[in-house]
């Protein structure tokens, strides 16, 4: 019990020393508010020893305004922490006007909190008070001044804010604002009043409110760009000029802020302008080079589909000679080939090789009419159902070598439309090759279907697949020129455009539906012959 006594005698001669030498004052008063504790600090605070206030009156300490205050709050926080017994206890800071010796006032701000025994039950009150004259000094000079300044504070088209940088390099509450600021922040000057930067501030900014104000305290000058917030929580973007003045040792900062909205939206509006610019050089260098392109790759193609054509009638030719030698010796083999294999095959392979050269033209000219408009027929009563399988059948490979599988859902009896059947079979290409490359396992599939519309007058055409899906962004820039997400796998961001482009010469309609890593649905819809205009 002796030692017990002795440590607890030791220790608190420990937090006595400590108390009785650190600057700011340590004072403890009861559950009646009758003072126990004064640390000897008091004495250079107010002029008074510790024993001296020990016998001083509220009245004696407080001028009047702030004995009441002090006097309400401290009973209301010691009412408040009996009632919320069980939890820890709060810290209420108030400033206050105190009395010294000489009959002078200083300022003080008391920071102060509910003793508790151990059961939760309130015992008194413990403060620290510190002298903070100089600042309220600086306060009071800035109010003096505020009149004389108040007109031209607020004429100019800048919000001004006005605080100081505190011991922790952080922002105090304004000082100050104009109406500009509450304008651009849609509050009220009390409400700023109140706040801080960091209040609103905006989010991906706050954590650089301190490295900014430390650069403040360096150089005294500083502009930067930040995004503030207003109270419907929409970002403003602005510019801040800030300046530091030393007022009565305090570090002033005042900061005019330039809402740069309107300056942002320029610059964007400038940009895409750029991008319009840079694209209208891009459309004209690929003219150029679609008009080369054609003529390079013309020239072999037309001598292709011409062979292919001439092995065609000379398929039709050779063909009862090679049956009547059939029928006369039986199979034979034509370049490794069974005969009877042969001549089922020999002529589709014909036919879709020559289909493929069609489709290699067909693919240059649709590329020229890119720049420039084709006057290609569009005449034709199509089959919308026969240019899905032409257009599949070109695909066979892509369709085996990739994952996933290709199903198609095509209604029968379905109306002829009007258009053109190799740009028509184009379109199909686009869609089901970019459907395929957005698959990602074996698991995953392609449908095409085709309908009549309740109506009668429109056919619907879908590709869906079950692939990666895209963005809204993504979706909405699909169908500009050169915009591509496969650029790593060669993807030139033309396929969609040129689509578009077919699909608007039958006056048809394209919709893309899609959701990130659940797919994508494209629908063109198309009049059916004889049907104006399916808008």
């Amino acid at each position: 019990m002796k030692e017990v006594e002795s440590a607890l005698q030791e220790n608190e001669e420990k937090y006595r020393l400590l108390a009785d030498n650190v600057s700011d004052v340590l004072w403890v008063r009861d559950e009646n508010l009758d003072p126990i504790y004064y640390s000897p600090s008091i004495e250079q605070l107010r002029g008074f020893t510790p024993e001296d206030v020990m016998r001083q009156s509220m009245e004696e300490i407080f001028v009047p305004d702030s004995r009441e205050k002090a006097l309400a709050a401290f009973k209301r926080q010691m009412m408040q922490e009996e009632k919320s017994r069980g939890t820890q206890a709060r810290t209420v800071s108030l400033e206050v006007e105190l009395y010294r010796k000489d009959g002078s006032t200083i300022w003080a701000e008391m920071n102060t909190r509910v003793m508790r025994t151990n059961e939760g039950a309130v015992t008194g009150i413990i403060g620290v008070t510190r002298d903070i004259t100089r600042r309220k000094l600086a306060e009071q000079a800035l109010k003096e001044s505020e009149e004389r300044y108040r007109v031209l504070f607020n004429s100019g088209s800048d919000a001004v804010f006005v605080f100081a940088i505190d011991n922790e390099g952080l922002p105090g509450k304004h000082y100050a604002v104009n109406d500009v600021a509450c304008r651009m922040l849609d509050m009220s000057r009390d409400e700023l009043m109140e706040m801080t930067l960091f209040d609103f501030m905006a989010q991906h900014d706050g954590a650089r409110i301190k490295e900014t104000l430390q650069t403040i305290l360096n150089k005294k000058h500083v502009t930067f760009e930040r995004s503030f917030v207003d109270s419907g929580g929409n970002e403003i973007p602005v510019e801040v000029n800030a300046n530091l003045v030393e007022l009565y040792d305090a570090s002033i900062v005042i900061a005019f802020a330039r809402d740069l909205t309107e300056r942002k939206q320029a610059e964007e509006e400038q940009k895409k302008i750029q991008t319009k610019l840079i694209q209208a050089n891009k459309m004209n260098s690929l003219g150029i080079m679609a008009s080369g392109l054609a003529h390079e790759i013309n020239n072999p193609n037309n001598t292709i589909m011409f062979n292919l054509r001439r092995f065609a009638r000379t398929w039709d030719d050779i063909f009862p000679i090679l049956e009547e030698y059939y029928d006369e010796h039986g199979d034979f083999n034509i370049g490794g080939v069974p005969y009877t294999e042969l001549s089922r095959i020999f002529p589709r392979l014909i036919s879709g090789t020559l289909e493929s050269s069609e489709m290699i033209k067909a693919i240059i000219e649709n590329l020229k009419g890119f720049i420039r408009h084709s006057a290609d027929t569009m005449d034709f009563d199509v089959d919308i159902n026969d240019v899905v399988r032409r257009a599949v059948s070109l695909l066979e490979s892509q369709v085996r070598k990739g994952v996933g599988r290709l199903e198609l859902d095509l209604a029968d009896d379905l109306p002829r439309v009007r258009g053109n059947p190799q740009k028509l079979i184009q379109v199909v290409v686009n869609l089901v090759a970019n459907a395929l490359e957005a698959l990602t396992d074996d698991d995953q599939r392609v449908v095409v279907t085709s309908t009549l519309l309740s109506a009668g007058s429109r056919i619907a055409l879908t590709v869906t697949d079950q692939g990666r899906g895209m963005t809204e962004k993504e979706v909405n820039d699909s169908t500009q020129p050169f915009f591509t997400t496969k650029l790593e796998s060669g993807g030139t961001g033309l396929g969609l455009t040129i689509t578009r482009m077919l699909l608007d010469e039958h006056g048809a309609s394209m919709d893309v539906d899609s959701t990130p890593e659940e797919g994508t649905t494209v629908t063109v819809t198309l009049k059916v012959k004889g049907i104006e205009s399916v808008h």
